[in-house]
């Protein structure tokens, strides 16, 4: 809970979109950075928790960071396991 806090200090930055299971799940991140990438993304798209961590998983983050074609990562990966 106090990391929660010190991550979310201000109440008007928490989406009413996202879950308690998603910000449990955000907030395993360090980065505050990839944090906030996957926490628009989630609002951006509507992921459940089990997309969230699918896309974590699969390091969505750092592929579109790396890539050249960061349009064509976010296609795919809109897409699901196929």
């Amino acid at each position: 809970m106090r990391l929660f806090y010190l991550k979310y200090q201000k109440s008007e930055t928490l989406s009413h979109q996202l879950s308690w299971s998603h910000y449990f799940e955000l907030l395993k991140l360090e980065n505050d950075l990839e944090r906030s990438f996957y926490e628009k993304q989630c609002i951006k798209d509507s992921w459940s928790i089990r997309e969230l961590k699918r896309q974590k998983n699969s390091a969505l983050f750092e592929r579109i960071a790396l890539s050249k074609n960061r349009e064509e990562i976010l296609k795919i990966s809109s897409k699901g396991q196929e």
